[in-house]
């Protein structure tokens, strides 16, 4: 108990030392710049594609990715020197560090976030030296840039969290009520596939593309409070099989879930 007073006081010495709380406050103001210039650079860039498109400031853009790069170059480089001080303790600590979730947030919204950045640069190129309008915005490139922003907001977490008490309480209770409902999860989807595949059943029409997809998310709906009073109207077996789901996914498991929870 000793040991560990002592530990724990050396701890909290290093960690709000001046050097370590200015280095905390630089790390955060990057983490800042590097959503701000993300969001206001190739984000932005993103809904201004064509070459004629008057709103589009190249100046802008071109001082956001800079900027953004230069936050990369930056957490980059400290990703970097903690993985070698980590592989020269042990390797099995670096292994299975590399491998964990918080330390995924450290260096996947990164590459994430280089590649959202090239990729939308390449096209701005592309369309540039081109003579052909073309005012279409590539699917993938509207993925990487949406699945990259929730990443980034993660990793702003992530850091938030070392450095709060409360916050790091509630993301772990989070993590342990996610680890307490798998099980119902699993319940929970069995019975929204079950009604899905009941719903496709009773309401299919010939023709009609896509009804399974249609089916599940009819049944997620429906437990959210959404209702096609038309669909209800086809049969009385479709009314009755509402009133089951209903009853026992939007009543049951969801008060079910509620005590789980609490």
């Amino acid at each position: 108990a000793a040991a560990t007073s002592v530990i724990r006081r050396l701890l909290d010495r290093v960690m709000f030392s001046p050097f370590a709380t200015i280095q905390a406050l630089v790390d955060g103001i990057n983490h800042f710049i590097l959503m701000l210039s993300f969001r206001l650079g190739p984000a932005a860039a993103l809904m201004h594609l064509s070459a004629r498109d008057r709103q589009f400031n190249p100046h802008l853009y071109l001082f956001f990715t800079s900027t953004l790069m230069l936050s990369i170059s930056y957490f980059g480089t400290k990703v970097i020197h903690a993985g070698i001080a980590k592989y020269n303790l042990s390797r099995n600590l670096f292994w299975n560090d590399t491998l964990s979730f918080w330390n995924l947030l450290e260096w996947a919204p990164l590459l994430m976030v280089l590649f959202s950045a090239v990729a939308v640069d390449t096209v701005l190129r592309n369309k540039a030296n081109s003579d052909v309008v073309d005012n279409t915005i590539p699917f993938y490139l509207r993925s990487a840039v949406a699945i990259t922003t929730p990443f980034l907001w993660l990793r702003i977490l992530a850091f938030i969290k070392v450095r709060n008490k409360q916050l790091a309480t509630f993301i772990l209770c989070s993590v342990e009520i996610l680890k307490d409902i798998k099980w119902f999860l699993l319940v929970l989807f069995a019975a929204m596939a079950s009604f899905a595949q009941m719903w496709v059943t009773l309401t299919f029409e010939s023709g009609e593309a896509g009804s399974y997809l249609k089916g599940y998310i009819t049944a997620y709906t429906i437990m959210l409070g959404d209702l096609d009073s038309e669909s209800l109207q086809k049969h009385p077996l479709i009314t009755m099989i509402f009133v089951l789901y209903t009853f026992g996914v939007t009543i049951v498991l969801l008060n079910i879930l509620i005590a789980i929870v609490s």
